[in-house]
C-alpha cells in the first residue's frame, strides 16, 4: 500500500514537471470527511505534505507551535509527537521515527509529512490512483463514543488544563450509566485541580516558574460491557524534572460501577497479590538494571500497600507501579500484563 502511494504521487509529480502542465493536488480525505485546506498539499521527493495544523485537528489532536525551535507538538489522548521543520526525525509515543522528507515552511504555512504523522497517530493511510486521492482512517473509539472536555485554571500563580471524557448521549438508550459517569469525570478533574492548587499553597517555596499541572488520558479498553481509561498528570513545579501521576479505572457500563481487582481477577486477595508479584518478579530477571538494587523488598512493600493501578487492553489486564514505588524515575512506570489467553486468572471473561 505504501509502495502504490508513493509511485502514484512520485508519477504524478513527474509528469506535471516533464510536461509542464498544471498539476492538480491529490485531495485528502480524513475519517470520511474531505480535509479543508488552506494551503493545498505538496509533493516533495514523492512524500505528501499537507499544512500541519488540519490534519492534526482533522485526527483530534491539539496542536501547538514553538516559533524558537520551530517545532510542531500535537497530542491526542496520551500519544504525542513532535517534529523540527528540516530536521528528519520525527519524535512520538512509540519512539523516534526517521522522515524521508522533513517539515518545512511552503508559502509561510507549516508543511507536513501526512502518511508519516498520521502512522504515527496509530492512523491508517491509503491511496486511490483512479480519483487521485488520499484517505486517512484514525483509530476507532470503540463501543461507547466520547468526546473530550476540560478543566482549566490558568492565572498568575498557577496553570491547571485537566482533560477528561464525556460519553455521547445515544437516542436509543437509557443514559443514566453515561450521565453518571460523566459527572464523575468532571468532578475528578476539579478534585485533582484542587488538591495541585493546595500543594502548591502549602508548599510555600519561591519559584520563577509557574507551578503547572496538566491531565491528559487515553482509553484503553472500549467494548463490549467494560470501558477502561488511564489518566496521566504531568506537574511541573520548577524541579530538576516535572512528576507524572497516574489514574485508571475499568468500569462495568451496564452497572457504572467501577470495577476492583477481586472483581476482575479470579482468587482472593492473596492470590492476586502472588499474580502481581510474580509477574514484576519475571521482569526483574530479566532487566535487573531497570529497577532498585533491593527491589524484592519495594515490590513486597508497594503490594501490601496496593501502591498500583491497573487497566484493560486488547491484549489483557496491564498492572503498573507509580515512578519511584520499584524504579529510578529515568526507568519510567513499570508494568506487567497479564494476557487475557490465561483465562484462568479471570473471573470476568473478555
Amino acid at each position: 500500500m505504501k509502495k502504490n502511494l508513493a509511485v502514484g504521487l512520485a508519477t504524478a509529480a513527474l509528469l506535471a514537471t516533464c510536461t509542464g502542465a498544471a498539476f492538480a493536488a491529490p485531495a485528502v480525505t480524513v475519517n470520511g470527511q474531505a480535509l479543508n485546506l488552506e494551503q493545498p498539499p505538496v509533493i516533495v521527493e514523492s512524500r505528501t505534505l499537507v499544512p500541519m495544523r488540519a490534519i492534526f485537528e482533522a485526527l483530534g489532536c491539539e496542536v501547538n507551535w514553538e516559533a524558537e525551535s520551530k517545532t510542531v507538538f500535537a497530542q491526542k489522548e496520551l500519544d504525542y509527537l513532535a517534529l523540527t521543520i528540516g530536521e528528519k526525525n520525527l519524535y512520538c509515543s512509540n519512539g523516534p521515527i526517521e522522515l524521508d522528507v522533513p517539515a518545512q515552511i511552503i508559502n509561510d504555512r507549516t508543511m507536513v509529512p501526512l502518511r508519516a504523522v498520521s502512522e504515527a497517530l496509530d492512523a491508517a493511510v491509503s491511496w486511490d490512483a483512479s480519483t487521485e486521492t488520499i484517505t486517512v482512517v484514525g483509530k476507532a473509539q470503540g463501543d461507547y463514543k466520547y468526546e473530550i472536555k476540560k478543566y482549566t485554571e490558568n492565572e498568575e500563580t498557577i496553570s491547571v488544563d485537566m482533560a477528561y471524557p464525556q460519553f455521547i448521549f445515544r437516542a436509543d438508550a437509557d443514559n443514566t450509566v453515561f450521565d453518571t459517569l460523566n459527572k464523575q469525570f468532571a468532578a475528578t478533574a476539579r478534585t485533582r485541580a484542587s488538591a495541585f492548587r493546595q500543594m502548591i499553597s502549602e508548599d510555600g517555596s519561591q519559584s520563577p516558574y509557574i507551578p503547572t499541572a496538566q491531565e491528559r488520558f487515553a482509553v484503553t479498553y472500549n467494548q463490549g460491557q467494560y470501558f477502561s481509561v488511564l489518566f496521566e498528570n504531568v506537574q511541573n513545579t520548577g524541579g530538576a524534572h516535572p512528576i507524572t501521576l497516574r489514574n485508571s479505572a475499568v468500569y462495568d457500563m451496564k452497572t457504572g460501577k467501577a470495577l476492583a481487582l477481586t472483581d476482575i481477577l479470579a482468587g482472593d486477595q492473596k492470590a492476586i497479590d502472588q499474580i502481581i508479584h510474580d509477574g514484576f518478579a519475571a521482569q526483574v530477571k530479566a532487566t535487573p538494571e531497570a529497577f532498585y538494587p533491593d527491589v524484592e523488598k519495594y515490590l513486597s512493600e508497594a503490594i501490601a500497600k496496593k501502591a498500583y493501578g491497573y487497566y484493560l487492553t486488547e491484549k489483557g489486564l496491564t498492572i503498573f507501579f507509580q515512578q519511584y514505588e520499584i524504579a529510578p524515575y529515568a526507568a519510567g512506570f513499570q508494568e506487567y500484563t497479564l494476557p487475557f489467553s490465561q483465562t484462568d486468572a479471570f473471573k470476568i471473561k473478555f
